[in-house]
C-alpha cells in the first residue's frame, strides 16, 4: 500500500455477480464453448449503437472472447465465483476513483457508488456513452478522466 499514492478502478466492483451466475457461466462454456456466450457478451460490453458505429473495434473484442480457451475463461469464471472484496475496501487508504460506463450493466453506478462508500477516500465518475467497456468505446475520454484525476491527486500530495 505504501507504493500506491493513487488508483483507479473502471467498469468494475467489489463485488461482480454472483456466484451461481459465474458457475453457471463456467459450465455454459465447457459444454458449449465461449462462442455460445458472443451474442449475451455483445449486449452486455457496449453502448447502444457501438456495435454498428465501431463494426472493426467490437468485433475484434468479440472475436478475441470467441477464441480464448474454454477451459481457461471457465476457471476465470470461477475464480470469480467466489470474488468478494467488499470486506477489505475499508483498508485501502490511498485515493480511489471509481469510474462506470454510462451503460453498464454489468458493473453499473451502484458499483462504483459501493467502492467510493467503503474506502477511505473515493471520487466517482461517468464515461459517457460507454458500457462495460470504457477504455475501448470512448478511449478520449478515459485517458483524460485518468490523466486529470492522476494530475490532480499528484497536484494534492504535493501541496502536503
Amino acid at each position: 500500500p505504501e507504493r500506491v499514492r493513487a488508483a483507479a478502478i473502471l467498469a468494475s466492483g467489489a463485488l461482480l455477480g454472483t456466484p451461481e451466475g459465474w458457475i453457471e457461466r463456467a459450465r455454459k462454456v465447457r459444454a458449449e464453448s465461449t462462442s455460445s456466450i458472443i451474442i449475451a457478451s455483445a449486449q452486455r460490453w457496449f453502448a447502444p449503437g457501438s456495435l454498428a458505429r465501431e463494426p472493426d473495434l467490437t468485433g475484434r473484442l468479440l472475436h478475441a472472447l470467441q477464441h480464448a480457451d474454454d477451459e481457461s475463461y471457465a476457471l476465470c469464471c470461477e475464480a470469480l465465483a467466489d470474488y468478494d472484496l467488499r470486506d477489505g475496501l475499508g483498508a485501502i487508504a490511498a485515493p480511489v476513483l471509481a469510474a462506470w460506463g454510462e451503460h453498464d450493466a454489468v458493473a453499473p453506478e451502484a458499483k462504483a457508488a459501493e467502492i467510493v462508500a467503503g474506502v477511505r477516500h473515493g471520487s466517482i465518475a461517468e464515461i459517457t456513452d460507454a458500457g462495460h467497456l470504457p477504455p475501448a468505446e470512448q478511449p478520449a475520454a478515459t485517458a483524460a478522466l485518468l490523466r486529470n484525476y492522476f494530475d490532480a491527486q499528484s497536484d494534492a500530495q504535493e501541496e502536503s
